[in-house]
């Protein structure tokens, strides 16, 4: 029935119009379907507006319960602990000031309404005595989720809050700083805020969704997140501490992966196996080069079936070399050595994302760089098992 359907609304659209009396155009015959464009678009439509009203709802409840939390965690003095919410969700960042201190903010938040689960990345600094004619605003938080990015906290002056939004309007199309504020006597803050823009525009290349937090009067940067790969981790983690340590701050980091760390008797028995595997062999290399011998390519083999009984266990391939030499030469060559494994464990079947490559150069030495033996020793690949 549906071929003889649709052979007649063939025929009804090339079909001449017959004209009818003057003024009233053609048949109904000769008309098209309009009904079924328009159901078609309006569930577009409809599809459409159910998509947009989930995101900004779950956008409106994820800034509900951050301001929620912020404000419990404030009141109990831990100002220096900062909120990223997915969804009911919260992951803590930050630091407190001594062990004890720990497992409070956790609690606090965990018996808020509309709070889920929460999970805690905070360190402990210990704070020395504080200037009491110093000025202390509350840290500066950057979160971005997109082109959209806010800014909270106290600025010394109109001027650094213009910095700012300039600054992050060149990056992103929606800038809000309507909950910064000009503290007066707040120490200046020009000899850094312009790292923590560099940061924050580095991380946004990389992460959608991530986070800033400045605490100008203990001298901490944190950056949080969450990335696919724990080398895009290490490698965004890296750049954040070389901006931050520049200009005499603490960098504690906090981007997260999404996968749950492997159990621990895994992460020991794989490193049991490659080190039996690698006592007293090393993958071997082409002369300065980094083309893997015959020889390297065999034991590289044998270490592909051992990675492959623990396939959840990230590791890290990590080159080293001896110090003849310059050391930038002696660390492009040891990171070129790390990624020529890499290369070849992935094209045979490792899966890349549970690795970490890294050339240390010639900076972690196991043996006397003085002799020919102990420089054999130095040049090496390792490979560690990580826990997460």
């Amino acid at each position: 029935m549906s071929r003889k359907l649709n052979k007649r609304l063939r025929a009804l659209e090339t079909r001449t119009p017959v004209p009818g009396p003057p003024g009233t155009g053609p048949g109904l015959d000769d008309e098209p379907v309009p009904w079924l464009n328009f159901v078609f678009f309006s569930a577009l439509g409809l599809l459409l507006v159910v998509a947009l009203a989930l995101f900004f709802g779950i956008r409106a409840v994820e800034s509900t319960v951050t301001a929620r939390a912020l404000r419990a965690l404030h009141a109990a003095g831990y100002v220096a602990v900062d909120v990223v919410a997915r969804g009911n969700d919260l992951l803590l960042t930050g630091t407190v000031s001594s062990d004890q201190d720990l497992a409070e903010p956790p609690a606090i938040v965990a018996g808020l309404a509309g709070v889920d689960r929460v999970e805690a990345n905070l360190f402990v600094v210990e704070l020395g005595e504080a200037d009491p004619e110093a000025v202390v605003g509350d840290p500066i938080v950057v979160s971005w989720s997109g082109r959209a990015v806010t800014v909270v906290g106290d600025v010394s002056s109109d001027d650094i809050e213009s910095f700012l939004a300039g600054e992050l309007e060149a990056r992103f199309s929606s800038v809000d700083l309507s909950e910064v504020e000009v503290l007066e006597g707040l120490a200046d803050e020009t000899e850094w805020i312009g790292t923590v823009v560099a940061l924050v525009d580095a991380a946004a290349d990389v992460l959608t969704d991530g986070q800033v937090f400045v605490n100008p009067a203990e001298r901490i940067v944190q950056l949080s997140g969450e990335v696919e790969t724990r080398q895009e981790r290490r490698e965004l983690e890296t750049t954040a501490r070389s901006l931050v340590e520049a200009i005499g701050f603490a960098f504690t980091p906090g981007v997260r992966i999404p996968d749950a760390p492997p159990p621990k008797e895994q992460v020991v028995q794989l490193q049991h196996d490659l080190d039996e595997l690698l006592e007293g062999k090393v993958v071997e290399f082409e002369t300065g080069s980094a083309v893997i011998t015959a020889e390297g390519r065999r034991l590289l083999d044998e270490i592909f079936e051992a990675l492959a009984l623990f396939p959840d266990v990230p590791v890290e391939i990590a080159g080293h070399a001896d110090a003849q030499g310059s050391a930038e030469r002696n660390l492009e060559l040891s990171e070129r050595r790390a990624r020529a494994v890499y290369d070849y464990l992935v094209a045979k079947g490792a899966d890349p994302d549970r690795f970490v490559v890294v050339g240390y150069g010639d900076t972690r030495p196991i043996a006397d760089n003085s002799t020919a033996e102990g420089r054999a020793r130095n040049r090496r690949i390792e490979f560690i098992a990580l826990e997460e």
